[in-house]
Order: C-alpha cells, then sequence, then structure tokens
C-alpha cells in the first residue's frame, strides 16, 4: 500500500491549524508542541517524498500474453494488446491507482523477449542488454515472467537470461514470480476450465 499524498497534506494541515488552536497557557508551550509536530511532519514529509508505487516487471516473449495480465491484475484495460503483431516495441511504464485503498502500483510492460535469434541459436545480446538497461532504470521491486505452455516447452534461453542477470546484480537482482498463461488454449478437446473463478483483481479479501 501506498500513502496518498493528498490526503497527507490535507491532514497536515488540520494537525497545523489544530496546533495553533490548542488553548496552551504560555508562547512557549505552543513553540515546543509546533516544534515537536513540526519534526515528526519533516520525517514524513520526506518519506512521501522518497516513496513510490510498488511496481512489477512483467516480461517474456512476443505473444505471452503480458498485456492481457496487466489489465487482469488492474481489472480494466490499461495496456494496448495486438491481435497479431507485437504491440510492445518498447518498455512502458503504467501506473494503475486503487483509489479506494489510497493505493497504486506502476507495472512496466516490457517489449518481447527473443524477437530476433541469430542463427547459431544463442542469446541475443540486445536481449540482454535491454533487460539490463530496463533492471537499471525502472529498479522493480518484483519480476513476473510470463510464458504460454507452448512458450514453456522451449523456454530454455529465457531462464538462461535470467540465470545470466541474476548473476550480474547478485543481491539486488529482484523477486521473480513465473506466470502461466493462456492455458485454456491447451486443455485437451471436450475439457473445461472449472467454473467460478474469481477475476484476478476481486481476490485478496
Amino acid at each position: 500500500m501506498a500513502l496518498d499524498p493528498d490526503e497527507f497534506n490535507e491532514f497536515r494541515d488540520r494537525m497545523d491549524h489544530i496546533a495553533e488552536m490548542a488553548p496552551l497557557k504560555n508562547e512557549e508551550s505552543k513553540e515546543l508542541m509546533k516544534k515537536l509536530l513540526g519534526e515528526a511532519f519533516q520525517e514524513i514529509d520526506e518519506l512521501v517524498d522518497e516513496s513510490r508505487p510498488p511496481r512489477l516487471y512483467v516480461f517474456g516473449r512476443s505473444g505471452a500474453g503480458k498485456s492481457s495480465l496487466i489489465n487482469a491484475l488492474a481489472g480494466k484495460d490499461v495496456a494496448d494488446i495486438g491481435a497479431i503483431e507485437p504491440e510492445t516495441t518498447g518498455s512502458k511504464l503504467y501506473n494503475i491507482p486503487f483509489t479506494d485503498h489510497y493505493a497504486s502500483w506502476d507495472v512496466v510492460d516490457s517489449r518481447g523477449l527473443f524477437e530476433t535469434v541469430p542463427a547459431d541459436g544463442e542469446i541475443p545480446v540486445d536481449t540482454v542488454e535491454f533487460m539490463r538497461e530496463d533492471l537499471e532504470e525502472y529498479r522493480p521491486d518484483v519480476l513476473i515472467h510470463v510464458m504460454t505452455p507452448g512458450q514453456l516447452r522451449a523456454g530454455e534461453q529465457d531462464f538462461e537470461t535470467v540465470s545470466q542477470l541474476r548473476n550480474e546484480f547478485g543481491t539486488a537482482f529482484p523477486s521473480i514470480l513465473f506466470c502461466l498463461n493462456q492455458v485454456d488454449t491447451h486443455i485437451p478437446q471436450g475439457e473445461k476450465l472449472e467454473p467460478g473463478k474469481k477475476p484476478i483483481a476481486s481476490r485478496g479479501n
């Protein structure tokens, strides 16, 4: 959860007014109260200025459904979805507000992994480089690696890329979650997903 700066500023104005109107006996008591409150509010001001919403970095191959996952997490359409061609040509940062909880998330929708693969089958240098630059620029708190069942079967390069970056960043490498997407397209004929599942955004309580 993130602290809403507007709500805090309104609360601070009220507290300043209460401090000024407090029925204290002398000016020294008023100055002491003002000083104590001022120091506390200064510390909170610094926390508000330095804080940012939790930041998720969503990555995977083109067609894995990264943008669709972001929309599911948000409970609304915030990321562009390409029907045929890869829609995300560069990483995009989305801020997803949850106004009822005075909170928000930052979500980075990265471009697809391995859009060009060398003939020798090695990991493309630009794939590692763009992810390295993204991690340094956005400083995400959590990585979400999105894959389809079909991509999972041939996902050795994906895991090698993550392993290489983990070795480079060491303890600064964020925690990572793996998301198996589009499982409904790989259900055997005649079987169905279990009904009654709630949307992702509606879970948690």
